[in-house]
C-alpha cells in the first residue's frame, strides 16, 4: 500500500540520538485531511442540515455520500436550540433517529468518531450509533436508568461492556474496527479504550447508519450529536480526537 499523505499535518520528527518518534498529533488536521474519509456530517456547517421549523428531515454529508434523513416528521431531530460550547448541535428527543444507507470497506477497517451528549435513557437496547447488517454492531446503554455503553455485536466481535460510565456530558466516542491490523475492535471515550474485542468478521460492506437509535429503530437516545465521521483508516484515531477535542471544547 502507498503512504498516505495528509494535507497540513506535520509529519513525524526522529531525534538521532533516541528511538523514540515525536509528533504533531492532528497539528492542522481535520477531516478534510484524510484521504480515507467514508462520511463526515458537521452540525455547525448549517448549510448541510435541511430542515423546516428547526426539524432536520436531511443532513448532507460533506464526504459526498449518502446524507443522513428521516422522512417522518414525528422522528425528526431539531436544529438551532441547542449549543455545547457554543457551537450548534442538533437535538434528539427521545423518539428523533437520523439513518442512510451506506458502502463501508471490503477490508472490514472501518472506524466511527461522535461528539455526542446523552440526556438520560429508558431502555437498555437504545444506542448512540448503530449499523444493522448480517455482520453488525451498536453503542448502546446497558441500562435503562443511564447509559452505561456497551459494544452491543452480531456476528462480527464479541459483545463487551465499557468501562468509565455512565455517559452523559458532551464526550467524543470513538469506535475502531481494525480487521487487518490489530485485530481489535476498540472503543473509546474522552481519549481512553473503554473496553475491546477480537474483530474476526468483517462489517459488512453495506449496511444502514443508524444515529440515535439501534439497529431496530426501536429504542432512542435522548441527547444530542455535533459531528460524526466515518473514516476507512483506524490509525488516526488520535488525529481525530485531537481535532474534534479542539474544536468542541472537549477532553
Amino acid at each position: 500500500m502507498s503512504p498516505r499523505i495528509l494535507r497540513g499535518v506535520t509529519p513525524p520528527s526522529v531525534n538521532p540520538n533516541s528511538h523514540s518518534v515525536r509528533s504533531s498529533i492532528g497539528s492542522g488536521f481535520t477531516p478534510g485531511s484524510d484521504t480515507a474519509l467514508l462520511g463526515w456530517w458537521d452540525a455547525t456547517d448549517t448549510a448541510t442540515i435541511s430542515q423546516f421549523g428547526g426539524a432536520v428531515w436531511s443532513w448532507t454529508d460533506k464526504a459526498g455520500g449518502a446524507a443522513l434523513t428521516q422522512a417522518t416528521e414525528a422522528n425528526r431531530p431539531t436544529t438551532g436550540i441547542r449549543q455545547i460550547n457554543g457551537l450548534n448541535v442538533l437535538d434528539f428527543n427521545g423518539s428523533a433517529f437520523l439513518e442512510a444507507t451506506r458502502a463501508f470497506t471490503a477490508s472490514g477497517n472501518v472506524a466511527f468518531h461522535m461528539v455526542l451528549a446523552v440526556d438520560g435513557t429508558s431502555n437498555a437496547f437504545e444506542a448512540a450509533l448503530a449499523v444493522d447488517g448480517a455482520n453488525d454492531f451498536q453503542i448502546d446503554a446497558n441500562s435503562a436508568s443511564q447509559f452505561d455503553g456497551r459494544f452491543n455485536a452480531a456476528g462480527l466481535a464479541s459483545s463487551f461492556n465499557l468501562t468509565g460510565g455512565p455517559i452523559s456530558a458532551p464526550v467524543i466516542l470513538s469506535v475502531v474496527l481494525d480487521r487487518t491490523g490489530t485485530g481489535q475492535a476498540t472503543v473509546y471515550t474522552a481519549n481512553t479504550a473503554r473496553g475491546s474485542s477480537a474483530y474476526g468478521v468483517s462489517l459488512d460492506p453495506s449496511g444502514a447508519l443508524h444515529v440515535m437509535t439501534n439497529r431496530s429503530r426501536n429504542a432512542w437516545v435522548n441527547g444530542a450529536v455535533g459531528e460524526l465521521i466515518v473514516t476507512e483508516d483506524v490509525a488516526n484515531r488520535s488525529d481525530y480526537h485531537a481535532y474534534l477535542a479542539t474544536k468542541w471544547g472537549l477532553v
